[in-house]
């Protein structure tokens, strides 16, 4: 089998250009978002055999586990966990009923495979996922054979135990942005009601942040994962591209940076349309997608945004003018979020409760003295947390 490459970021954040780039290139082929069901089957399966939840549905968003000392022991299991979790064949069925519905999108034309995706546990459907994919490519001997699924990055650690020659790229965006470009979409095909609760959207990015912090010291991860930022790659994308190839130990071409050479998207595979959510008439990779939230964000959602991950623009490095933010405010927008909202959620908090821990968060970073649970519960790990504490607190 050839090297597995996952590719991972937050929804709207960049990662079908990265894929197009790195597609351009002999020895690499990928596929966009073929296969996120599997993570979510796994998830669940593992908490079924693990300590026998029987509340975690298949299809429910991953977890972002903030806040709930039942949800951080799901979190430990999953990451203690491996990829020989057995699957019924009832499970297989579902599961597969489940991908087939979201490969119309990106890549309708590894339907006619869906059958091929078999096994009786998670390890040999994976790697004859990976098959299916290094089935549908016209490249001569790729080195690299992979795909790119959104939040995805906490399985990372039970892939890279499974595949030892794979690695992995995390991509960021500033959420501003992402969350300008999804409602920008759900606004422009009058679908706002399926637009993501804002604050799962956001909790389940920050958690890609405090993931990063987490692999930072993961032996396992040493040297096989990279974190790419978005706008370092439209504002640079030569020597991002040079970055990425030196990362794979592949060879660098002009060509991979010429949208003209890149792949499209579903149907469409020969020509490639820029994946903006605005409208946008220019070529090539351009700038100009960078600073568009600030012109279209209200300023009640720019004020939710920044206070709810605040923190971690900090710590990105992202500029954010956050102020003293009235509760009051805050609890508004969620309250009316929370009602009109019909996308995913992962939050099953009363909006009050929300809001109370997300205050309590702000403040606890700045104390000197807390419990390890306390930590873990706001920040998910000890590492992002004094991470986060040194950099952030003046």
């Amino acid at each position: 089998m050839k090297n597995p490459l996952f590719l991972c970021g937050p929804a709207n954040c960049g990662t079908n250009l990265v894929k197009a780039i790195l597609g351009v290139n002999k020895n690499v082929h990928l596929e966009s978002e073929p296969f996120l069901p599997l993570f979510q089957f796994l998830r669940t399966e593992i908490l079924k055999q693990n300590i026998n939840d029987k509340k975690t549905k298949y299809t429910d968003p991953l977890f972002e586990y903030y806040f709930s000392q039942s949800d951080l022991k799901k979190l430990l299991i999953i990451q203690n966990s491996n990829l020989k979790v057995k699957i019924k064949k009832k499970q297989l069925n579902n599961l597969k009923k489940n991908i087939l519905k979201r490969m119309d999108d990106y890549v309708p034309h590894l339907k006619k495979d869906i059958n091929n995706l078999k096994g009786a546990n998670f390890k040999k459907i994976f790697d004859n996922a990976l098959k299916i994919i290094d089935k549908n490519h016209k490249k001569k001997n790729p080195k690299w054979i992979g795909w790119m699924d959104s939040w995805i990055e906490e399985f990372f650690p039970i892939l890279a135990k499974e595949y030892p020659k794979a690695k992995f790229i995390l991509i960021l965006r500033d959420p501003r942005a992402a969350v300008a470009s999804y409602t920008s979409y759900f606004k422009k095909n009058n679908m706002m009601q399926l637009a993501p609760l804002t604050l799962s959207y956001l909790r389940c990015w920050r958690k890609q942040v405090a993931f990063v912090e987490y692999f930072n010291l993961l032996n396992l991860l040493n040297n096989r994962i990279l974190i790419v930022k978005y706008e370092d790659v439209v504002e640079n994308p030569k020597k991002i591209t040079k970055e990425l190839c030196k990362f794979l130990n592949i060879k660098y071409s002009n060509s991979m940076i010429n949208t003209n050479n890149f792949m499209g998207l579903g149907k469409n595979t020969k020509k490639w349309i820029p994946n903006s959510n605005f409208n946008t008439n220019q070529k090539g990779i351009y700038k100009t997608s960078l600073n568009k939230w600030k012109k279209f964000l209200k300023r009640d959602l720019k004020n939710f945004i920044e206070f709810i991950v605040g923190i971690e623009l900090k710590y990105l490095g992202y500029k954010t003018n956050i102020i003293k933010t009235k509760k009051s405010k805050i609890l508004k927008y969620h309250c009316i979020d929370y009602k009109s909202s019909k996308g995913w959620r992962t939050s099953k908090n009363s909006p009050f409760k929300d809001i109370e821990l997300e205050f309590s968060r702000h403040k606890i970073l700045k104390l000197d003295k807390i419990k390890n649970l306390e930590i873990l519960k706001n920040f998910l790990f000890k590492d992002a947390f004094f991470a986060f504490k040194n950099k952030v607190v003046r």
